[in-house]
């Protein structure tokens, strides 16, 4: 007998393979109805092996992302997506990026879905997966143990990034200190993010709000080093006194790019 997922399943498996992760919670309150009745509907989907539970709701069955980190992605989405998308513009046809494991960076790879022809290193098996996916992009990985939450390969991450010239490094940082100080939970991520701002051509600094004076220990290079530095804050890159912001039109909350020091072949942004 063919396995048909009702209305309500189909909506709660695009959410779940679109984002990584949904709270049984969340789909009661999307839904109107009680959360008996969702954990009915996702058993069912899970009895099928469209998705896997975890606590608290359900995830994708195989993503190389770690339940945390999808609940991560689900935090700050919409900030996150747009980042994405502004990134997307950045990019052309036959890149090469060195993209460091994260949830925003994994969010921005997944902007770039009908690039043609990207040269992918990184990290990240989250974001492996999905190059491994597009039918004419190349990817390769570093060595390691992988690390929750970010599903990250660590070990080795800063040597393999050395070993490489690309044209564009894709990051962000744990937290960003008033004084544009990038800092890091781990001296490997930091490691790994001055070994892709030192072979790439040009670097992508990429922070939602939650990172503006978020407390981490680690200094790993400084906000000036990036050649742009994408955010979905205006107020929070205001008080650091840098270069002037470049407003872009995005959905509310708006989406900012900052710039400094680009080639010709690398236009800055154009208010709407």
């Amino acid at each position: 007998m063919a396995r048909l997922p009702s209305s309500r399943q189909q909506q709660i498996i695009d959410r779940v393979q679109r984002t990584g992760f949904g709270a049984i919670g969340d789909f009661s309150a999307q839904f109107g109805v009680s959360e008996q009745t969702i954990r009915r509907d996702v058993n069912q989907l899970c009895e099928w092996g469209e998705l896997r539970r975890v606590h608290g709701g359900v995830e994708r069955p195989a993503t190389g992302q770690t339940p945390r980190q999808a609940r991560q992605i689900i935090a700050h989405e919409a900030e996150k997506r747009q980042i994405g998308a502004l990134v997307a513009r950045f990019v052309a046809d036959g890149s090469s990026l060195a993209v460091l494991a994260g949830t925003t960076t994994e969010l921005a790879m997944k902007a770039l879905q009908g690039k043609s022809g990207l040269r992918i290193f990184t990290n990240s098996l989250s974001v492996a997966l999905f190059a491994s996916q597009q039918p004419d992009w190349s990817v390769s990985v570093a060595g390691g143990a992988v690390i929750a939450p970010k599903g990250a390969m660590m070990g080795s991450g800063a040597d393999f990034f050395s070993r490489f010239e690309v044209d564009i490094g894709l990051f962000g940082a744990a937290g960003l200190s008033a004084d544009g100080t990038l800092l890091d939970m781990s001296e490997e991520e930091a490691a790994c993010r001055k070994a892709i701002m030192a072979s790439s051509r040009a670097s992508f600094l990429l922070l939602d709000h939650s990172k503006f004076g978020h407390p981490a220990h680690i200094r790993g290079g400084h906000l000036d080093e990036a050649t742009r530095l994408f955010t979905s804050d205006a107020e929070a890159i205001s008080w650091l006194n840098h270069v002037p912001l470049i407003p872009v039109h995005a959905p509310k909350p708006k989406t900012f790019a900052r710039q400094r020091n680009i080639s010709d072949h690398h236009l800055p942004v154009q208010a709407s």
